[in-house]
């Protein structure tokens, strides 16, 4: 079931606080949410209209990122959305986030009532 769920990290909002390293370590916020959500150890794929390497080019907007979904990766049937400007995500609260809405049988889940990012 874990190859049919994708992580996608999405890169598209550029800051001051983005290019700053955080409590003097030289992670960026980018850096902290690929290594995080790697540990999910689902296929990610990047999004960025930042020119990064190995990233999925899109122009920042939904209906972009949306498009380029269905091109790269069309056979997923769960895709986990993360955002590089949110870069504090708790990895085991995203699996038991995955793992209800895999068991409810979802068609989506949002976190209505849990920390952003």
């Amino acid at each position: 079931m874990m190859d049919r769920i994708a992580a996608i990290i999405v890169d598209y909002e550029s800051s001051q606080f983005m290019h700053k390293t955080l409590d003097g370590k030289e992670n960026f916020s980018f850096d902290l949410v690929w290594n995080k959500v790697r540990l999910l150890g689902l296929k990610t794929l990047l999004f960025s209209n930042q020119n990064r390497s190995k990233s999925i080019e899109f122009d920042g907007s939904l209906f972009s990122l949306l498009t380029k979904l269905d091109e790269e990766a069309p056979s997923f049937d769960h895709y986990l959305f993360f955002h590089t400007n949110m870069p504090l995500l708790d990895v085991s609260l995203a699996q038991e986030i995955l793992e209800t809405h895999i068991e409810n049988i979802s068609d989506y889940t949002y976190g209505e009532h849990y920390p952003v990012g």
